[in-house]
């Protein structure tokens, strides 16, 4: 079993300094090494919550972002509980498992293996 566990969302930087809205992405860390996944979702820096790992404000597109960041959360924490619960083990394999959910046809919106 995983000695730490951790998930948040962060913009991501990208070479280009013209672009007005960076992508989402979801960091799963798991004993150290980590994984970065494409929330296939963009947030102006400006409107971003660095704590919170979320958009700010109460603006209906906020609202939909931030649903859907909730929704990829409770994606990876079900995913994990239904290892544990199995006895599988939780460790970088797990984060390679939940990227490739998606290209497999499961319910897991908008990841893919970036990184």
């Amino acid at each position: 079993m995983e000695k730490s566990f951790g998930l948040h969302f962060h913009l991501k930087k990208t070479g280009e300094k013209k672009l007005v809205a960076l992508p989402i992405y979801l960091r799963i860390t798991i004993d150290g090494l980590y994984k970065e996944i494409s929330t296939k979702r963009q947030c102006e820096t400006a409107k971003w919550n660095v704590e919170a790992g979320r958009v700010s404000g109460k603006t209906d597109l906020a609202q939909s972002v931030n649903n859907y960041l909730d929704v990829l959360q409770q994606k990876v924490y079900v995913h994990r509980k239904y290892l544990v619960q199995n006895d599988h083990p939780v460790s970088a394999e797990y984060q390679n498992a939940f990227a490739r959910k998606r290209n497999n046809g499961s319910e897991v919106y908008g990841t893919n293996e970036n990184s």
